[in-house]
C-alpha cells in the first residue's frame, strides 16, 4: 500500500494592526503584510495629510476595518456582527462612513471644503469610542477632557495669534472699531492725527486750501482708508499688507507709494493690513 503524506500548509498572512504601534499600529501592520519598514508607511500617511487630508481619513478608514493583531473580526465586522444586541455603535459607525465617503470625493477637508463633514466623522468616531457599556462613562469622561484641553489650546493659540497680528498691523482697539467718516471744513478744523484700530475711515478734504502748510497723519490698523483730497494735496501712503488706489487705478501692493509736490498739504497715510483710497476732490 502506498502512504501518501499531505504537505502542511503553507503560513497565510494576515494583516492586521500591530502591537508594535506609534498610534493605532496600521503602519506597523502594513509593514509586516508587505515586508517593508513601518516609516515607509508612516510618512505616506503623513504626506498625504500635509496634500490634503487624505492620510488622516484612510488611516481612520484602515482603523475600521482591519482587524487588531490577535482578533478574528475589525471594529467595523465587529460592530455589525452585534447590532442587534448593541445598535449605538452601528449609528456611529454609520455617521463615520458617510462622513469618510464625502470627505474622500472632495479630496481635500481642511480648513473651507467639507469641514462640517469633519465633525460629522468625529461624532460617529466619539459614538464608536464611548458605545462599550462597561467603559462607556469613563471613555466619555477621557472624551471631554479631551475636548477641553484642545479647546483650551485652540483659543490659548487664537488669542496669541490675534495679539501677534495686532502688534504687526499697530492695531490699537482704543482707537475705535467700525466706520468713521470726517470732513474737516477749514484748515484750523483739522486734527494733526485720525486714527481707527478696525473698520472703514474716509477722510474728506475737500473743504481745505491744499496750499496752506499743514501735516496729517490717517491711520487704520485693519480695514480701509479712503482719502478725498483736492488737487495739490501730498500723499504719503504706506500698507504692509494690502494695496494702494490713487485715482482709480491700483499703484502700489504691500509697499509705499507719495503723490503730489509736498508744499503745502501732506497726508500721512498707512494701513496695517487692507486698502487705502486716494480720490481727487471734486470742487
Amino acid at each position: 500500500m502506498s502512504e501518501y503524506t499531505t504537505p502542511a500548509p503553507a503560513d497565510v498572512k494576515r494583516l492586521e494592526r500591530s502591537n508594535d504601534r506609534l498610534l493605532a499600529g496600521v503602519a506597523g501592520g502594513l509593514g509586516r503584510y508587505f515586508d517593508l519598514n513601518p516609516a515607509f508607511f508612516r510618512v505616506g500617511f503623513a504626506v498625504l495629510t500635509l496634500l490634503g487630508g487624505a492620510g488622516v481619513l484612510a488611516y481612520i478608514t484602515a482603523v475600521l476595518v482591519i482587524p487588531a493583531e490577535g482578533e478574528s473580526d475589525s471594529i467595523a465586522a465587529r460592530i455589525l456582527r452585534q447590532r442587534r444586541e448593541r445598535p449605538w455603535p452601528v449609528v456611529g459607525l454609520g455617521l463615520a462612513a458617510v462622513a469618510l465617503l464625502v470627505l474622500v470625493s472632495r479630496a481635500t477637508f481642511w480648513p473651507v471644503a467639507g469641514a462640517g463633514w469633519a465633525f460629522v466623522l468625529i461624532a460617529g468616531l466619539v459614538i464608536l469610542w464611548t458605545s462599550d457599556a462597561t467603559r462607556g462613562r469613563r471613555r466619555m469622561r477621557v472624551v471631554v477632557a479631551t475636548l477641553v484641553t484642545i479647546a483650551a489650546v485652540v483659543l490659548a493659540a487664537c488669542t496669541a495669534a490675534l495679539v501677534l497680528a495686532f502688534t504687526w498691523f499697530h492695531v490699537s482697539l482704543g482707537d475705535g472699531i467700525g466706520d468713521r467718516s470726517v470732513t474737516p471744513v477749514s484748515v484750523e478744523a483739522i486734527q494733526p492725527a485720525y486714527a481707527l484700530g478696525v473698520g472703514n475711515l474716509r477722510l474728506d478734504l475737500s473743504a481745505v486750501d491744499p496750499s496752506q502748510p499743514r501735516h496729517i497723519e490717517a491711520r487704520v490698523g485693519i480695514g480701509s482708508l479712503r482719502l478725498v483730497v483736492p488737487a495739490g494735496t501730498r500723499v504719503n501712503a504706506h500698507t504692509k499688507v494690502g494695496t494702494i488706489h490713487a485715482y482709480g487705478s491700483q499703484v502700489a501692493e504691500n509697499s509705499s507709494y507719495s503723490t503730489g509736490p509736498g508744499e503745502g498739504l501732506v497726508v500721512e497715510a498707512r494701513v496695517g493690513a487692507g486698502r487705502i483710497d486716494i480720490i481727487r476732490a471734486v470742487r
